[in-house]
């Protein structure tokens, strides 16, 4: 064979554009040469430098391999290239899908089974497989072909629909082309092409390429000499031997040739300054690589070239670096879903898909995510038939309120449960307002127009809710709905009609990418609709066929690459630096899992195949790796190895260990040693903080250069901590070590809040080892109550005593109040409640701020129970989550959740006493009765009620999965398949369940008559009611309270007991103008009549032993039953709250109830709950001398005055921390110090 044709030139490794090859393109005489390189980082190098001499540079005679075979493409006249992108792959997938379904692909997919569908995934495969396939001559003598070969057929044919070539088939059909046509146009004026040095080897496809170029115009090689087997010569197309001056081709400028012999590594006394340097971690790599920089560029102005074999995936990381001293990287093309803004889009697109569709955190992230600046979900303002001031939209506590109540949660069938729940949607019980009813329509109207504009989204049975008529859940009129939206491109565009552009293109001077990735998405939305049309075929337009097509254009759709950049600075892996020249030259990121030495895997070509192919090259990675390396070894002036053989997993890639391995055996590797030369000597010894580097000695003979990004001192024996480095984040962190350590600072601090609070925990810890203890007192000894002044947590007191704790009086007792006592060892009384615990005293103001003692009072006209107690356990918490609402968003809980649970309780007995004739959210005006003698005279009937109220308003217990058929069972003791069969009529559920114990536990009170249930605590001309509280000072301090009460009772006397207490001036018959005084009912007329305020709570159990418990926690710990107790009293005159407590709602069911002991002797064999009587041993009035006063009175006033104490914490701005076990599910722990001292022993 003549290989004329090809010639082959030895060039040295440390100069791959040769001078010689410059000088001739400067002076004119290489005009007419076509140069091919191996990359476009070094052509744009060799244009940059053939500019700089002020020539005037043609370009297509400067080319890369890819640039080469594209204008051949343009020349020969083929059909035009195809944009290789989302668009050309969605038809190609299109095609296949019809080949597979047709059976053209036997052996990958079987069309007479239904429920196998061909996916894009597949078509990836194939597509990777025949790129593959593409690199070989003779593809198809492969006979276990499992269907590439009609894949190309594929392609083929979809060039022809389109009118163009595939990408994949543009080189194998330039090379019949180049076989059959005359010289390209490309090629007239070029008397031969100049290939560079390339790393080994050429596939056969380009070989045969190249092969078919050459019959037009000559090539003439320069490769590196060297061997070949071991990858250090460069790729050729045919072994030729060397040229030499007498035949080296006429149409190359004379120059002198190479000697072949020439060393393949550098000298070190003839090549460049190599040095090494010694990582003990790999993260320290890139930390070191900009104090080089750093230095390198305070003295020369060279340009330098960073290598790392993961720089495409670190470029993000490399740019954000680099640009801290002050060097700007410009941002290469990115797909765009990276852009926030298209990845939200995306997962819009997706709302009604998946285990999550129309979940509670896809709706909220739809009405609240900022990324798209979309208004109002998409739908757009509608007039409402009856309210003008009522639209659509949406209000998240109302969400999450009835996802919460009803367990909406996301999935198949969920826009169906959403419409349904909110058509039924009622405000609370006792909780009815105008603001409320017009929150729920409102959300209503909201989501039945989302679902519309969603609809070419929405299958299945959801389908027919889009045709259904909605009517208001308020107002029952009919609402106007938008337009349904008909494709998934018409939904694209309303999308995009609804966003906040003006807020959008502001953010653009931010950097914000979403403007210019939304145009680029529609342009390649719209292209691919061109594609398709081109191709005869519909475009996905619905469904998730839709939404793949989205996620397929803007994930391989590109925003173009930043051109803005440093140009002396290149950040390049070994392949793309392949025959760049820099003056300082980084080998960072060499390490064996930067710089990978595994070849690319290829579908179906397992190790067998490949060497029945020719294609089981297993060392080629390694013989490309030596070629790079050779050449980067010779690429600078200045060369340095980063080297991390001393991190356990480190160590560099195979070719860098060889070479460090060769450079020990020859006596090189000893040169490696000391600092690159451009290094002053202060920043490698001395004394200077900043200093970055120091020198390590490994053996006697060796002492290598090592990063000293932190190091331990010991000082005149006191250690402390160095941190190098001359990054303003260095400076920080030394300041800051400074200051830990007590050292003399260098600089001033960002803020000294910041530093402060770093010290809270340990002055918390200081605090509570300094508090007062019950191991300091005798036996017997009471804690003073002047000592809550020095507690950081109530952790000691007892606030939550057990039923034996709490009948131990300590009423009679001179010291009162007081903190509890000592009784025995680890076993304390009850103490008094002193909560808010008073905020600790500092000197410094900043201590004081942080501690939070100098924050903006909480000033509230009307306050609730359940926003007063938070002030009474932590301040903070109650500062943070309650005033600034400063929490995460709820997480979906597959469980039903706990308030939900509670909820259901309430409204089960709401719907008992609603049957007895109650009314919900008022009070009985007229005569009442026990449940036992009203209109559900029995347990059975109020069973029935209750049941009747869970089918019309707890919908989910239906359902078949895990959690409700538990929690089914548990609320009324059968399975939801048994449920759905008492709903439909077939049987009779027997009772059962937690619901019935309740019911139940309500038929034991006999003497007592339900006259009020969710009260709300209100006047009827004011929605709150002033409470006359005391303050520690005992002086007035009233404050307004609202809220909900869920149920007040009567006390039904017997006409004997009735009688006495007449007779005692206790009860009259008459009415009363002014409320009974709160501490001495006897100065105030007789009351008309007892009552009981009772509270329901769901416990878990009660286990053995703790029935009760949660009784007497609303007695000793919380204020809600006293509060109530007294809004009642305060509303009603004439009326006496002789009885508080607690309906335990559990697995047993029990009425507990604390009595006042005046009125104890006349309510003797009455049945009104399980009596505790505890409150009147622990309390009385602090004037009381003869420790006689009434102790339930006193337990409210007490009561009263420390909701008092709470509110004026909250008003005088002091939320400071008090630690706790209630720290472990505190929403703010994770922003507050003194956590680490509070949470529950396990």
């Amino acid at each position: 064979e003549d290989h004329s044709s090809c010639t082959i030139e030895p060039h040295p490794a440390d100069e791959h554009f040769p001078a010689w090859l410059e000088a001739s393109l400067i002076d004119g005489t290489a005009n007419q040469l076509l140069v091919l390189y191996p990359n476009e980082a070094s052509r744009k190098q060799a244009l940059n430098v053939l500019s700089g001499h002020g020539l005037s540079v043609d370009t297509t005679h400067h080319l890369t391999l890819p640039r080469l075979v594209d204008l051949l493409h343009l020349d020969l006249k083929q059909p035009r290239k195809l944009h290789d992108g989302p668009g050309l792959f969605s038809v190609v997938h299109e095609l296949t899908k019809r080949a597979a379904e047709r059976g053209a692909l036997p052996l990958l997919f079987t069309p007479t089974n239904e429920s196998r569908v061909w996916l894009p995934y597949n078509t990836e495969r194939l597509l990777s497989l025949h790129a593959g396939l593409m690199d070989l001559d003779h593809p198809w003598r492969w006979d276990e072909d499992p269907g590439a070969r009609e894949f190309h057929t594929i392609l083929t044919e979809a060039g022809r629909l389109l009118e163009g070539t595939h990408p994949a088939l543009i080189q194998r059909n330039l090379v019949v082309a180049l076989d059959k046509m005359p010289t390209p146009f490309t090629l007239n004026d070029v008397k031969g092409i100049l290939i560079l040095d390339a790393a080994p080897d050429y596939t056969e496809s380009e070989i045969s390429f190249l092969r078919a170029v050459s019959r037009h115009r000559p090539i003439h090689h320069l490769c590196n000499p060297g061997s070949f087997r071991l990858g250090f010569h460069g790729a050729y197309i045919d072994d030729v031997p060397y040229v030499t001056e007498k035949t080296l081709p006429h149409w190359i400028p004379k120059h002198a040739i190479a000697h072949p012999s020439l060393p393949t590594t550098p000298r070190a006394s003839t090549g460049p300054e190599l040095r090494r340097i010694q990582l003990h971690q790999r993260e320290h790599a890139m930390d070191s690589t900009l104090e080089l920089i750093r230095s390198y560029k305070s003295t020369q102005t060279g340009s330098v070239l960073i290598i790392d074999g993961q720089a495409q995936a670190r470029r993000a990381m490399w740019r954000t670096r680099l640009s801290e001293i002050g060097i700007e990287m410009g941002r290469s093309p990115e797909a765009l879903n990276t852009v926030p803004g298209i990845h939200h889009l995306i997962r819009l697109a997706r709302l009604t898909h998946g285990s999550n569709a129309w979940s509670m955190g896809h709706l909220r992230d739809l009405t609240s995510h900022h990324s798209l600046g979309l208004i109002n979900g998409g739908v757009t303002n509608l007039s409402h038939p009856i309210h003008d001031t009522w639209t659509p939209r949406p209000h998240l506590d109302v969400l999450e309120g009835m996802a919460r109540s009803f367990h909406v949660r996301g999935g198949p069938g969920a826009l169906g449960r959403w419409i349904r729940t909110m058509a039924n949607a009622q405000p609370q019980l006792g909780r009815d307002s105008d603001a409320a009813r017009q929150a729920l329509e409102e959300t209503q109207w909201w989501l039945a127009s989302l679902a519309r504009l969603w609809a070419p989204f929405v299958e299945g049975e959801d389908r027919h809710l889009l045709q259904e008529r909605v009517q208001g859940c308020s107002t029952d009129a009919t609402l106007p709905m938008p337009e349904a939206c008909l494709s998934g491109a018409e939904w694209l565009n309303h999308i995009l009609s609804q966003l906040n552009w003006g807020e959008l293109i502001g953010r653009m001077a931010a950097y914000d990418q979403t403007v210019p990735a939304l145009q680029l998405m529609s342009a390649a939305h719209a292209g691919a609709k061109e594609l398709f049309e081109k191709a005869s075929m519909s475009l996905p337009s619905n469904g998730a066929a839709f939404v793949e097509l989205l996620e397929r254009l803007v994930s391989g759709t590109k925003l173009p690459s930043q051109r803005t950049s440093s140009t002396d600075i290149q950040v390049l892996t070994p392949e793309e630096a392949h025959g760049v020249n820099a003056e300082l030259v980084l080998l960072v990121g060499v390490d064996v899992d930067s710089w990978s030495m595994k070849t690319s895997k290829i579908p179906w070509l397992d190790a067998p195949t490949k060497l029945k192919l020719g294609m089981l090259h297993t060392d080629l990675a390694v013989r490309k790796g030596r070629h790079h390396l050779n050449h980067l070894l010779h690429a600078g002036e200045i060369v340095i190895i980063f080297d991390s053989t001393l991190e356990e997993g480190g160590g560099p890639a195979a070719p860098l260990a060889e070479w460090l391995s060769d450079a020990q055996s020859n006596g090189m590797y000893s040169t490696l040693q000391g600092a690159p030369s451009f290094l002053a000597e202060e920043e490698l010894i001395g004394d200077h903080p900043s200093r970055a580097w120091q020198f390590e000695s490994t053996t006697t003979d060796e002492n290598w250069l090592t990063p000293r990004p932190f190091t331990i001192e010991s000082v005149e024996g006191a250690v402390s901590g160095i941190r190098s480095g001359y990054r303003l984040r260095d400076a920080r962190q030394r300041l800051g070590l400074a200051l830990k350590e007590n050292r003399p600072t260098q600089g001033d601090v960002n803020a000294i809040h910041g530093i402060a609070m770093g010290f809270e925990a340990s002055i918390a810890n200081d605090r509570i080892q300094r508090q007062p203890s019950f191991d300091d007192l005798e036996k017997g000894e009471y804690m003073p109550w002047g000592a809550h002044a020095h507690l950081v947590t109530t952790d000691p007191l007892i606030l939550r005593p057990s039923m034996t704790q709490a009948k131990v009086g300590s009423k009679s007792q001179p010291q009162w109040p007081h903190l509890g006592f000592k009784k025995n060892g680890n076993s304390r009384g009850v103490s008094i409640d002193p909560r808010p615990l008073p905020p600790p005293q500092f000197e410094g103001d900043v201590i004081s701020e942080i501690f939070g003692l100098q924050a903006g009072g909480v000033q509230r006209e009307v306050w609730s129970a359940s926003r007063i107690q938070p002030w009474l356990s932590c301040p903070r918490q109650a500062w943070v989550d309650g005033h600034l609402s400063a929490q995460d968003a709820e997480d979906e809980l597959e469980d039903i959740d706990h308030r939900t649970r509670g909820q259901i309780i309430h409204d089960a007995e709401a719907a008992l006493l609603a049957a007895h004739g109650v009314p919900i959210g008022g009070e009985l005006l007229a005569s009442s009765t026990s449940l036992a003698r009203g209109a559900c005279s029995t347990p059975e009937q109020g069973w029935q009620a209750v049941l009747a109220h869970l089918e019309e308003h707890v919908p989910w217990l239906s359902r078949n999965d895990a959690i409700a058929t538990h929690r089914c069972r548990d609320l009324v003791g059968v399975s939801p398949s048994d449920w759905q069969a008492h709903i439909a009529g077939e049987q009779s559920i027997e009772p059962a369940g937690r619901l019935w114990h309740m019911v139940q536990a309500d038929y034991t009170v006999l003497d007592a008559a339900p006259i009020a249930c969710e009260w709300p605590v209100s006047t009827e001309t004011s929605p709150s009611v002033e409470i006359d509280a005391s303050n520690d000072e005992e002086h007035a301090a009233p404050f307004r309270v609202r809220g909900n009460v869920d149920r007040v009772d009567e006390v039904i006397l017997g006409s004997d007991a009735r009688a006495a207490a007449v007779a005692a001036g206790l009860l009259t018959d008459d009415d009363c103008a002014t409320p009974i005084d709160l501490c001495d009912p006897s100065s105030s007329p007789p009351a008309r009549r007892w009552v009981i305020i009772r509270d329901l709570k769901t416990v878990n159990g009660p286990k053995k032993g703790e029935s009760g418990l949660r009784h007497l926690r609303a007695l000793f710990e919380e204020i809600q039953l006293a509060i109530y107790a007294r809004a009642w009293e305060r509303t009603h005159p004439g009326d006496r709250v002789v009885g508080v407590g607690v309906m335990e709602v559990g697995e047993t069911s029990t009425h507990y109830v604390e009595l006042d002991p005046e009125i104890v002797p006349y309510l003797t064999g009455l049945t009104l709950g399980e009596r505790t009587g505890v409150v009147s041993q622990q309390f009385r009035f602090i004037s009381d001398e003869t420790y006689e006063s009434n102790g339930f009175r006193a337990w409210m006033y007490q009561r009263l005055q420390t909701a008092r104490r709470a509110i004026d914490v909250a008003g005088s701005g002091q939320v400071h921390p008090v630690p706790g076990a209630g720290c472990t599910f505190c929403k703010v722990r994770t922003v507050c110090p003194s956590s680490i001292h509070g949470g529950e022993l396990r």
